[in-house]
């Protein structure tokens, strides 16, 4: 008698199954949003798109073009930080290098990348290729540099020199 009930129920599973599979195409649930692994000062070294900073990333639009570079800054509200990107735009293969730069009057700290490492393993990059800069969270009211350059050989970091504020690699602060 057991056997016979439990067949009995078969169909009606097979039925709620499909009904369920139908209903689930039909009737989509929302997808989780994506969370920032950081925010603020913790997104400091860090970088953006492995911490789940770029969704909705801008970029300043008063961006700078110095000797073959084309340096950015960019921000993300949801994670409260700012990084550079400096894109090789001098037509040939370049080391390619840029520095956010803060603290201090004169920016005395920074987050710097050269394309391929820091020297000895840095390498030329491609024309119109980019690097990125680790990030500088904001805790506390926060002025940054974005300063960026190309060269035919490895560039010393961080870029600006020991005057970043009026250096010519360097875009106004923010």
């Amino acid at each position: 008698m057991l056997i016979k009930l439990e067949s009995a129920w078969k169909p009606l599973r097979i039925l709620l199954f499909a009904t369920l599979l139908l209903l689930g195409l039909w009737v989509p649930l929302p997808l989780p949003k994506a969370l920032a692994a950081c925010s603020g000062d913790a997104c400091t070294g860090l970088y953006a798109g492995s911490a789940g900073c770029t969704a909705n990333n801008a970029s300043d639009p008063n961006y700078k073009l110095a000797s073959g570079a084309k340096i950015e800054r960019r921000h993300s509200d949801g994670c409260d930080a700012d990084w550079t990107r400096v894109t090789n735009v001098s037509g040939a293969s370049k080391y390619t290098a840029g520095s956010t730069r803060y603290g201090c009057t004169n920016y005395c700290s920074d987050q710097s990348v050269e394309s391929g490492g820091y020297p000895p393993n840095s390498q030329p990059i491609a024309n119109n290729q980019s690097v990125y800069t680790p990030m500088k969270g904001f805790g506390a009211a926060t002025s940054v540099l974005a300063c960026g350059r190309v060269s035919s050989s490895s560039i010393s970091l961080p870029v600006g020199g020991t005057s970043p504020s009026t250096s010519s690699y360097c875009t106004g602060s923010w």
